[in-house]
């Protein structure tokens, strides 16, 4: 079974309450099991480490891009220096992978406590 959502199914945070991103972690109309959720769990960590690895570069570029341009950035009669589009979409593509993993996490966390299972705290 997969419990997971894949980045189609996670709406942008703004159109999503809470309470539509926990029934979108719920397969077939029930609470998932502490198994399901920590393989669910386990299953969004692995790709986030992806995200990250390929977010990692956009970020880095917008950033020395950024560096780059700051006194002229922070003159006032330069407010509007546009970002080159090969700085910037690369870093809003970027943006939306690791926001669609944010959403999916705090749907599946709802879920786990919704379900009523305690969270373990590390030590």
């Amino acid at each position: 079974m997969r419990l997971h959502l894949t980045i189609e199914q996670v709406p942008p945070l703004e159109q999503a309450p809470l309470e539509a991103l926990q029934d979108m972690a719920v397969p077939f109309g029930r609470d998932p099991t502490r198994q399901e959720l920590e393989a669910a769990l386990h299953n969004l960590d692995l790709r986030a480490i992806s995200v990250q690895a390929q977010a990692g570069p956009a970020y880095e570029h917008f950033n020395v891009w950024l560096d780059d341009q700051w006194a002229e950035l922070n003159d006032p009669a330069n407010r509007d220096i546009p970002v080159p589009p090969h700085i910037n979409e690369p870093y809003l593509e970027a943006s939306q992978a690791v926001g669609h993993i944010l959403r999916e996490r705090a749907a599946l966390i709802s879920q786990w406590e919704r379900a009523g299972i305690e969270a373990e705290v590390p030590q």
